[in-house]
């Protein structure tokens, strides 16, 4: 090729995927991404630029296939902001010029659903019957769906009008 001549390519589509289509807050979410050309190029080794709501970079994604026109990147695993709403993230293919082709840069915004931690309580060791006034004991468990430590934490029972104390 001819140096300075380059052979002009736009990106056709940055489609990006992600999964699952909730996550829990703070927990780890995986992002695959395809990109095609027109006309179609190989861009195996490009990275992909990730950005949060914010702008800050997050992470890449390298296009690591090639096949029939569509390069993809393998799954990229990252981690959800840590409280729970609705996040428009994005995917930046860079502008890149060489002496055999160019292309703009081009950006995909994508939405992340972040869902607050479910908690599970099970409750066991229930006396069958019970005096008002009188205390006695039971025994719970609570589990955290994103897995957060909840041992020595504060556990109350309430009564459909009033707390019990």
């Amino acid at each position: 090729m001819t140096p300075g001549r380059e052979i002009a390519h736009a990106i056709g589509s940055v489609i990006v995927e992600v999964s699952p289509d909730e996550v829990d807050a703070a927990g780890e979410l995986t992002l695959k991404a395809r990109v095609s050309c027109s006309p179609a190029l190989d861009l195996k080794g490009q990275a992909l630029l990730i950005k949060d709501h914010d702008g800050a970079v997050v992470g890449t994604a390298e296009l690591v296939t090639f096949v029939d026109g569509i390069n993809e990147t393998g799954d990229t695993f990252l981690k959800a902001p840590a409280k729970a709403g609705i996040y428009w993230w994005t995917v930046l293919c860079p502008a890149r010029a060489t002496d055999d082709f160019a292309y703009e840069e081009v950006a995909e915004r994508f939405s992340i659903t972040v869902k607050p931690h479910a908690t599970r309580i099970v409750v066991w060791d229930v006396p069958s019957a019970a005096v008002v006034g009188e205390k006695f004991r039971l025994k719970v468990g609570l589990k955290c769906s994103g897995g957060c430590r909840l041992e020595g934490r504060e556990f109350a029972p309430y009564h459909e009008h009033n707390r019990m104390t």
